[in-house]
């Protein structure tokens, strides 16, 4: 590309330019005519032999709309690894926009096979977020997502809540607010936070047996890690501490 040209280009159109750098995809702006002319046909792009019907902007826009409709086909013939790199930085892009879906990600409804492939995946990478609902002293107490989550976690297969890496804990009620990164085996609780009426006593021993337990969960074997056991135990834990700091 020649930055040469981009001296009277507007703010939009250099962002656009960019973005497609960032996608590896290549930009016309400056290319001679002829090129892409050539460009054009060997895509088997629509063009006519009329130079003003096809200008520099009609062939441009012609060869980044192919580009941007652009199909692969063969995906599943890719190795196992090079497809599991392209579902994580799909997944990585969410946690970075902090993206809030209502339900599962579109990667994951495209079909059966990609949705085998991708779901998993989907729960060990990104975050999330459930709270309590009502008084936490009815045990078991409801779990419910919390309201900036999502709503899908209720309904969330047991296998695939057990793959969970990255789970906040809030517990309104209570004034509890905890960040679990089972990722991490040496320092799996990433935060703790209890509200200023909890007394010093009993926040040590509220924090040493949340790092004892989130220690004993990223010590089993295999992914399937979590359980809803784990989380009702950090509720009883969460509502002891409460208590014996209330009192």
């Amino acid at each position: 590309m020649d930055f040469t040209t981009l001296k009277k280009t507007t703010k939009s159109r250099l962002r656009e330019l960019y973005i497609r750098l960032q996608r590896g995809l290549l930009c016309y702006e400056g290319l001679p005519y002829r090129e892409l002319r050539h460009f054009a046909s060997q895509r088997a792009l629509a063009v006519s032999n009329d130079a003003k019907l096809d200008s520099f902007k009609v062939l441009k826009g012609l060869l980044e709309k192919a580009d941007d409709d652009a199909t692969f086909e063969r995906f599943f013939e890719l190795p196992p690894e090079l497809r599991q790199n392209v579902f994580l930085h799909y997944f990585d892009s969410l946690v970075v926009r902090k993206v809030r879906y209502k339900q599962q990600p579109p990667i994951t409804l495209v079909s059966r096979k990609l949705r085998e492939a991708s779901l998993p995946l989907f729960y060990e990478r990104c975050e999330f977020t459930i709270g309590a609902v009502g008084d936490l002293r009815t045990i078991p107490c409801k779990l419910v997502p919390d309201i900036h989550a999502a709503p899908f976690l209720q309904n969330t297969a047991i296998e695939h809540f057990a793959r969970i890496k990255s789970l906040n804990l809030k517990f309104h009620n209570l004034g509890v607010y905890i960040q679990l990164d089972l990722h991490n085996k040496d320092n799996p609780v990433v935060s703790a936070q209890v509200s200023r009426s909890a007394g010093e006593v009993g926040d040590e021993r509220f924090f040493s047996g949340l790092r004892a337990l989130a220690m004993g969960i990223v010590a089993r074997e295999g992914p399937l890690k979590l359980r809803m056991s784990d989380i009702e135990e950090i509720c009883e834990m969460s509502r002891q501490n409460h208590d014996s700091t209330a009192s």
